[in-house]
């Protein structure tokens, strides 16, 4: 049942462990994922990867929409530390004795904008 007519139908929605989801929409395959998921559909190019590169530069992490054919748009997400991160973690250190460690799948640059 679909409760709001003008949205798509999606079908065949998928998971894809580290790289992104795909789905069938309005009967158009659409990928939303990383830069290796748009490498596996083979919808890379130099173009798309200068732009995902400068924005993981910046320390964002990139997701890219795209059908099978080309990328339709491009996204740059920008995690942010909490205001209350600092005290947290000196407060840890104070307990344990021990320094704090910053574990990431993101991308380097990502995680090291963050840890700072």
């Amino acid at each position: 049942m679909n409760v709001y007519p003008e949205m798509a139908i999606v079908r065949n929605f998928q998971a894809i462990p580290g790289r992104g989801i795909q789905a069938m929409v309005d009967e158009r395959e659409l990928h939303v994922g990383n830069h290796a998921l748009m490498e596996s559909i083979g919808v890379c190019s130099p173009q798309l990867e200068s732009i995902i590169s400068a924005l993981e530069g910046q320390g964002e992490t990139v997701l890219v929409l795209s059908d099978s054919e080309r990328p339709l748009g491009i996204i740059g997400l920008r995690d942010t530390a909490r205001d209350d991160s600092a005290a947290t973690m000196a407060e840890v250190r104070d307990i344990t004795g021990n320094g704090v460690t910053l574990l990431s799948g993101d991308n380097v640059d990502v995680a090291n904008r963050l840890a700072r």
